[in-house]
């Protein structure tokens, strides 16, 4: 078994615990003990060190996915609702999705440019008119070092849309985001959700994660990395 004896965490207020405390966290949240002891037989297959781990990591989003979105605006919502920001924010989407050929691509151009001047210098928190999906937040993240683990608790039935896109996973939305990781390291998701995932949102088949990411169908090889780089506990969850 790996040694994970000992945790420090990295939060708002730094301190350090050991593997039992990391345990009590989960069953607190979980509610389960058979779930927490799923999860770190996973945790125990990728860990030989001590690690780090940073409680509700944020992610920002996926420069392939708002690269798409800038391109092809069809795929955008459009509600009232989702027009209520600053009045220069709402003309520039309003541009892109209603605009002349002439205007929508002056538009593009605008936040295209934008999108490429900031691609290795990515940050949580930003309010750019072009990104039309927020910061991804993860419940915990563990750096071994070499490679990171993401645990994600489902506590309600997994949204099937964002704000701005009608078919869009939030377990795909995870996936996605963590595989753009800041260092891109090799990565793993552990899942832990109160059914039975796999059979009710088809992750098994490839056809299901290309219908959900419409940027990357072409793309087999990242369709694959995202299939094999996440599992999944059932657990009963407290509310």
């Amino acid at each position: 078994m790996s040694d994970v004896s000992k945790v420090t965490y990295v939060t708002k207020k730094s301190r350090s615990a050991d593997k039992n405390y990391l345990l009590e966290e989960l069953k607190t949240k979980l509610g389960d003990n058979d779930c927490c002891r799923k999860i770190f037989t996973e945790l125990n297959r990728y860990c030989e060190n001590n690690f780090n781990c940073e409680y509700d990591y944020k992610i920002p989003a996926p420069y392939a996915f708002l690269d798409f979105l800038l391109k092809n605006p069809d795929h955008l919502i459009q509600t009232k609702e989702n027009f209520r920001e600053s009045k220069e924010t709402n003309k520039k989407r309003e541009d892109l999705i209603f605009g002349n050929d002439n205007v929508r691509k002056d538009v593009q151009k605008e936040g295209l440019d934008e999108l490429k001047k900031l691609m290795n210098n990515r940050k949580t928190n930003q309010r750019k008119w072009w990104i039309f999906e927020g910061d991804t937040q993860i419940d915990y993240m563990i750096d071994l070092g070499e490679s990171l683990l993401f645990i994600v608790i489902l506590k309600d039935d997994v949204p099937e849309s964002t704000k701005w896109v009608e078919k869009r996973n939030k377990i795909v939305r995870i996936m996605e985001a963590v595989s753009e990781n800041e260092n891109r390291k090799p990565y793993k998701v552990i899942f832990c959700a109160k059914h039975d995932v796999m059979s009710k949102y088809a992750l098994s088949e490839e056809a299901w994660w290309q219908d959900h990411l419409p940027h990357l169908k072409d793309d087999d090889n990242k369709i694959k990395e995202l299939m094999s780089n996440c599992c999944f506990v059932t657990s009963p969850l407290s509310s």
